[in-house]
């Protein structure tokens, strides 16, 4: 009886219309966005590029460490898709106040099936040469977390985008994720002295130690959500010379604290990309956790607090961002 189950089941999967295949995913899709009640929390990077400041071994010349070389970090968005094609947005603007509107989205299928926001909201005021952000998203899958991944159609193998939405899972998520972001962008951006150390135990891969004093280079930091942790190096490899060791990366504030893409890298394989606020500093800790998802069925090196509920194996790896006191040397 199961077998006949299975075969007439089959059968009339087979026996659906090209037409018809499109509407089931198309409502699939659909009734995923809307059945998230307390809505999406969406991180949207336009444009990453993978090659800027990630190998903290690198000896970089002073003059080469400048703001036409940074990369470009992301924005957050809270979406609640409604019943009838409508979707409410929140988004920061640029003074970190929070603005609230109701735009309209599209669900299409032709190579790829695509989430559109079809009316101008904050997502496309991200639109221009240097962001090349969009407003349409192709859906990929969804993670093993229940996190839906997108891409767009800009990706290429020197840059590539980064969209995740993730389900709010209460109403104050809603009201006050917007609030909780701003607020810790805030504390970021209003540094004095902001440093960051990788580590594994007691062993520091890399602990940055430069003070940024030029409002130049500041001022593009802060347009571009782009920051560079930097190490004076005086002597590579037994000679004496001048030069830094870099790290750098994209950002975009979140409820948790802050997230930050192509990341940082402390050894193959593991790269921090989310930081959890802890009082005035950021901290992360990787842990793996197995993606049980049947296509993927592996490990996968995450921070800990991203997934406070799965099981883990500790790493010992770890990363820290704090405002460092300014010292006066006369």
């Amino acid at each position: 009886m199961c077998v006949l189950c299975f075969i007439a089941c089959k059968e009339q999967a087979y026996d659906l219309s090209p037409s018809q295949k499109t509407i089931n995913h198309i409502n699939t899709l659909s009734l995923e966005l809307r059945t998230s009640s307390n809505g999406w929390q969406m991180i949207y990077y336009p444009k990453v590029d993978a090659s800027l400041f990630t190998n903290y071994r690198q000896l970089w010349r002073p003059s080469l460490v400048s703001s036409d070389k940074y990369g470009l970090g992301g924005e957050i968005f809270l979406l609640k898709f409604l019943d009838n094609s409508k979707v409410n947005i929140k988004s920061l603007n640029k003074r970190g106040d929070i603005n609230v509107e109701t735009a309209e989205y599209s669900i299409s299928l032709n190579s790829s099936l695509q989430l559109s926001f079809t009316t101008f909201s904050a997502i496309h005021k991200m639109i221009n040469t240097d962001t090349e952000a969009v407003a349409d998203f192709l859906f990929k899958y969804k993670d093993f977390n229940g996190d839906l991944i997108f891409a767009t159609a800009k990706d290429s193998y020197n840059s590539y985008s980064v969209v995740v939405l993730k389900a709010l899972q209460t109403e104050d998520d809603w009201n006050n994720a917007l609030v909780r972001a701003s607020e810790n962008i805030r504390l970021f951006e209003n540094m004095k002295n902001p440093q960051l150390v990788l580590k594994q135990g007691g062993r520091i891969f890399f602990q940055s130690d430069r003070l940024l004093t030029d409002e130049r280079n500041r001022n593009e930091r802060l347009k571009r959500h782009y920051h560079t942790f930097i190490y004076e190096q005086t002597e590579f490899k037994g000679v004496i010379i001048k030069g830094y060791n870099v790290m750098g990366s994209g950002y975009v504030a979140s409820a948790e604290g802050l997230n930050f893409q192509p990341g940082f890298k402390i050894e193959k394989n593991f790269i921090v990309h989310d930081f959890q606020r802890q009082g005035d500093k950021f901290v992360a800790e990787l842990v793996q956790v197995y993606d049980n998802q049947p296509l993927m069925r592996k490990f996968v090196n995450v921070s800990k607090h991203m997934y406070p509920n799965r099981e883990h194996i500790i790493l010992n790896y770890s990363a820290e961002i704090y405002d460092a006191p300014i010292l006066n040397i006369n």
